[in-house]
């Protein structure tokens, strides 16, 4: 769930399932921002920069909620939007099979490389809390349930183990890295691997050609990779430029005279590339 917070203008609330309810009540921004620094630990006058990110993102300490800024043209918050962060345990089991079939993976047994996993759907259908509890299942030892894997989060936008320094318990004994800045993410990738020795590396958030890039060395790696992206079905993804190649891309091939009359008379066609990521 979320709350839409704009001057002036009544706080709405948003559920998962895309319905929007008005609330008789307005937001003063300033007071908003005052307690949003304090919850910080910051002063009350801080000024909008200091508390969020280069993306206009801010976390809430000990919490996994985020507030997210809307800026007007000279830098102003002029409306906030509150993202409720949850922890539902268990909720990873639904993937308990695909799960056991990527550790199997990396013991060598069946598949030719590791397997890994991107899930893929639009922004609040529960994506990150998934994340959360696979980082948990996978990472804790088979005494507690868990796989037993070497777990690292890289944590971009501090949504999956919340904004402290301290981890959130959400996820298990998993490790995490956090990333200074938006651009690093790619990099801070490729760290965990080379750094860490991890089985498994867990990112929200692959929305660059650089994180897409980055995500394919680690599987080939020898490392589990579990991920998220933005899109509404696996069309949209191969038709996103960006991240196509993290399930092989598309590119043109020149049909002979039987496939151009089954696809209707076209000569020129899309076909998948065999280079992939290793998508479950």
């Amino acid at each position: 769930m979320q709350l839409q917070a704009d001057s002036g203008c009544a706080l709405q609330a948003r559920l998962s399932d895309g319905t929007t309810t008005e609330l008789p009540v307005q937001l003063d921004m300033r007071k908003a921002l005052k307690r949003l620094a304090a919850a910080k630990g910051l002063a009350g006058d801080t000024a909008p920069g200091q508390l969020f990110g280069s993306d206009n993102r801010a976390g809430v300490p000990g919490t996994l909620h985020r507030v997210s800024a809307m800026r007007g043209r000279q830098g102003e918050v002029l409306g906030l939007t509150y993202r409720v962060g949850r922890h539902l345990p268990g909720v990873g089991l639904l993937l308990a099979d695909v799960l056991a079939s990527m550790k199997r993976s990396i013991q060598g047994e069946g598949a030719e490389r590791p397997q890994s996993l991107l899930l893929l759907g639009k922004p609040g259908v529960g994506k990150t809390t998934l994340l959360r509890d696979m980082a948990r299942l996978m990472s804790l030892p088979p005494s507690q349930g868990g796989m037993g894997l070497a777990v690292v989060v890289v944590d971009t936008t501090n949504e999956i183990a919340g904004n402290s320094e301290q981890r959130h318990s959400c996820i298990g004994h998993a490790r995490r890295m956090m990333v200074p800045s938006r651009q690093q993410q790619a990099q801070v990738l490729l760290e965990a691997v080379q750094a860490h020795a991890p089985n498994v590396v867990i990112i929200d958030e692959i929305s660059t050609k650089e994180d897409a890039a980055a995500a394919k060395a680690i599987s080939h790696r020898g490392v589990l990779l579990v991920g998220a992206a933005h899109g509404s079905s696996l069309g949209s993804l191969l038709r996103n430029t960006e991240l196509s190649g993290l399930v092989g891309g598309v590119t043109s091939a020149t049909r002979d005279e039987q496939a151009r009359a089954s696809k209707g008379g076209s000569k020129v066609g899309g076909g998948g590339q065999e280079e992939c990521l290793g998508v479950s």
